[in-house]
C-alpha cells in the first residue's frame, strides 16, 4: 500500500520543479553570430597570409563558439535538490543550502530587459540562462513565485542566513570594481589601436598584437586592485 505521507510530500514538492529553456532566439543573438562569423572568415583569410593575424582569428572563433553554446546549450533547471545550469563546457548545480537568493535584475537604461541571477551564500553570483524577459512574460513575478515556493517547502529559510548578506554585498563591490577595470582595459586597448593607426600613417613602429593584449591585461589587473581597494575604503567610511 502506498505511503500517503510520501505521496503528499511529492505533490507539495512538484511545485518547485521547473525548467527554463529557450523559446525564441533574440535578434541580437543572430546579429552577433552573423557578424562574428564574418569576422572569423576575414581573420582567417588574413591569418593565411600573415602569422600576426592568427591570434585574432583564434579569439574570434572562440568568442563565436562560446556565444553559440551559451545560446543553445544553456538552460536552467530547478528541483527540490537545487538549481542546475549547463554551461558552455560544464554543468553546475547549487544545492538550496548554498543559495542566498535569486533576483530578477535590470532593466538597463533605455531597455525593459530583465535577467535572473542566483546569489550564493559565499557571495558569488551566477546567471540563470533563459530565465529572462525574452523567454518569460514577467521574470520578476516568476522569481517571486519561485522564492515563495522554496520558502514554503523549507528549501530556503524565511530569514537570510547569518553573514550571507554581507558576503553578497562584498561580492557586488568586487564585480563593480571588475566592470570598471574592464572599461579601463578597453580604454587602454583603444589607445594602443590609435597609436598603431598613427604609426601606420607615419611609417612608425606599431605596438604589435602581443604588446596590445599584454598591456590590456596588465591595465585591467592593476585597475581592479586599485578600484577594489578604493571601493572597500569608501564602504568602510559609510558604515563607520
Amino acid at each position: 500500500m502506498p505511503d500517503s505521507t510520501d505521496s503528499t510530500d511529492s505533490t507539495d514538492r512538484a511545485g518547485i520543479d521547473r525548467e527554463y529553456r529557450r523559446l525564441r532566439t533574440p535578434l541580437m543573438t543572430w546579429v552577433t553570430l552573423g557578424s562574428g562569423s564574418l569576422a572569423v572568415l576575414m581573420a582567417g583569410e588574413d591569418a593565411a597570409t600573415s602569422s600576426g593575424s592568427l591570434p585574432h582569428a583564434v579569439l574570434f572563433a572562440l568568442f563565436l563558439t562560446t556565444v553559440a553554446l551559451l545560446n543553445w546549450r544553456a538552460h536552467t533547471t530547478v528541483t527540490a535538490t537545487g538549481i542546475t545550469v549547463p554551461g558552455p563546457l560544464r554543468t553546475r548545480t547549487w544545492a538550496w543550502s548554498e543559495i542566498h537568493t535569486i533576483r530578477a535584475e535590470g532593466p538597463m537604461k533605455g531597455s525593459s530587459a530583465r535577467s535572473a541571477h542566483l546569489y550564493r551564500t559565499d557571495g558569488g553570483r551566477s546567471a540563470l540562462p533563459q530565465f529572462d524577459h525574452e523567454q518569460l512574460p514577467d521574470p520578476v513575478a516568476e522569481v517571486d513565485d519561485l522564492l515563495a515556493t522554496a520558502v514554503r517547502l523549507g528549501l530556503l529559510p524565511a530569514e537570510p542566513r547569518p553573514g550571507a548578506a554581507a558576503r553578497v554585498a562584498r561580492g557586488e563591490r568586487r564585480r563593480k570594481a571588475g566592470r570598471r577595470a574592464g572599461c579601463c582595459g578597453i580604454a587602454g586597448y583603444a589607445a594602443l589601436l590609435l597609436h598603431d593607426f598613427y604609426a601606420i600613417f607615419t611609417d612608425g613602429r606599431t605596438a604589435g598584437t602581443v604588446t596590445e593584449y599584454g598591456v590590456t591585461a596588465l591595465t585591467i589587473a592593476l585597475a581592479y586592485l586599485l578600484l577594489d581597494r578604493l571601493g572597500e575604503l569608501r564602504h568602510t567610511r559609510r558604515t563607520a
